[in-house]
């Protein structure tokens, strides 16, 4: 069996995030709201079918980028999944090189950061953990 043609879309918020919450829902996760998503989101797709997204939030005083909220479609093999999120993975840093970027950071699994090793990234030593905590309610009437 050959590997997948793999293309990538922009992730496009009205037309995409019902699917990205049912991803969630088919993980076991609760979903990702809408409001708190960057415009700098990609949806890859495996022989034409939307398999995995990924969103890249890019600070506007530093050159720090932050890769968050990989996410797959549930009944897809590890195999397409580790391809399609480092298909996308690579995108991204492409993209945020050639805006100016100088690091990109990731909080994720363990699973998730073996995966990251093999493209290029590396533990920072500082042995964080990834927190939020909700500043204001979502608002879903004017996107915000």
């Amino acid at each position: 069996m050959s590997d997948p043609l793999l293309q990538l879309r922009m992730y496009d918020a009205e037309k995409d995030h019902p699917m990205i919450m049912a991803w969630c829902v088919e993980h076991g996760h609760v979903g990702i709201p809408a409001n708190v998503l960057p415009k700098l989101g990609v949806v890859v797709q495996a022989d034409g079918e939307d398999v995995a997204a990924l969103w890249l939030y890019m600070d506007n005083s530093t050159g720090v980028c932050f890769a968050e909220h990989p996410i797959t479609k549930g009944n897809i093999s590890v195999k397409l999944a580790k391809q399609a999120l480092t298909f996308a993975i690579e995108y991204l840093k492409a993209e945020a090189r050639a805006n100016g970027y100088w690091v990109m950071r990731v909080f994720t699994l363990p699973a998730i950061a073996r995966m990251l090793k093999k493209c290029g990234f590396g533990q920072d030593g500082t042995g964080y953990v990834s927190m939020a905590c909700p500043l204001l309610e979502e608002d879903h009437g004017n996107g915000r």
